[in-house]
């Protein structure tokens, strides 16, 4: 479906590595800004403490992202706690669930509206900390897909309790 002028579908996709053998990546908090404008000027703040907030689970995927407030159930892999507050979400591989293994996705989506802004701006913390680990994407719609206009592959953190990554 088309998006009207502004308007951005944006999807973060997590995908299992070929051998399925680690958890997926983990987000603890989603900002939308426009970059050239005061803090003021924001379009979303998303840290997932009362559920998924204007983000929905996809249901053209493999699987659904786990809202979690410790660590991942898999042992191995990380994080071992929310970069802020209480709650941050997940997927899960190494189990077989969801999205489940070997090459699988799980995407969260949203629709936001940036026409009023100059730069808009996507900011997450992740956390990807585990062997084999997959990858995540960020994907954006405005009419055609920019599929991976941000990417991360493999381990991108050195233990459980590392700081995420901004």
């Amino acid at each position: 479906s088309a998006v009207s002028t502004g308007r951005y579908y944006l999807r973060l996709r997590a995908r299992d590595n070929l051998l399925g053998l680690a958890s997926g990546w983990a987000t603890a908090f989603v900002f939308l800004c426009d970059s050239s404008a005061p803090s003021t000027s924001v379009v979303s703040s998303e840290s997932f403490e009362s559920g998924l907030g204007d983000w929905s689970q996809a249901g053209d995927d493999d699987g659904d992202w786990t809202r979690q407030t410790d660590a991942t159930p898999s042992n191995g892999t990380g994080p071992a706690a929310a970069a802020d507050e209480d709650y941050y979400l997940f997927t899960e591989a190494s189990d077989g669930t969801s999205p489940g293994n070997p090459d699988k996705t799980a995407h969260l989506t949203s629709t936001f509206d940036f026409s009023s802004f100059a730069n808009p701006r996507l900011s997450f913390r992740s956390h990807m900390y585990g062997s084999n680990m997959g990858s995540l994407h960020v994907d954006v719609y405005d009419g055609t897909w920019h599929n991976d206009a941000w990417t991360a592959s493999g381990q991108q953190q050195d233990s459980l309790g590392a700081a995420w990554s901004e």
